[in-house]
């Protein structure tokens, strides 16, 4: 009789185990690539962190206002095929063709052959997508043409 107790107890031991070690599995983790190619991702805000122009007068808030400003309805979209688009705030779109490499993502834009373009992936969260441009940007803030270096984060 006690064998048998005993034998019950290890059964409802084992079970009430298994079940609670379902209850609590740890959820797997996204890949990189997965998180990237999740969603369609919105343009947030631009981080400026520097400039190699000689004539470059502005402040830090003043080249992110005028970039915010630019970048407003601009939508950038992986997909799992390793083929994508940007849209921009006028609505016009760029596909391409991307691959990553460590933490570069590498664009390449087919419908123009002379163009390509290289990002650095800083970061990408369920929520947010960090990316610079691998180059300097070049944009006329008060009639002045100034290059740029900083982060864009898309949400």
């Amino acid at each position: 009789m006690m064998k048998k107790i005993r034998l019950l107890l290890l059964c409802f031991f084992c079970i009430t185990i298994t079940m609670c070690t379902d209850d609590n599995q740890i959820e797997k983790t996204k890949t990189e690539i997965e998180l990237l190619t999740q969603k369609k991702w919105s343009f947030n805000y631009f981080d400026f962190t520097s400039s190699p122009s000689t004539n470059f007068n502005f402040t830090d808030k003043e080249v992110e206002q005028h970039v915010n400003n630019l970048a407003k309805n601009w939508f950038i979209k992986f997909n799992d095929d390793m083929t994508g688009y940007m849209e921009y705030p006028d609505g016009t779109k760029s596909v391409f063709n991307w691959k990553k490499n460590q933490e570069i993502l590498n664009l390449e834009h087919p419908n123009e052959p002379n163009r390509s373009t290289e990002y650095v992936l800083n970061s990408v969260k369920e929520n947010e997508l960090n990316i610079t441009y691998n180059h300097f940007a070049v944009y006329i803030i008060n009639g002045i043409e100034t290059d740029i270096f900083g982060n864009y984060i898309f949400k």
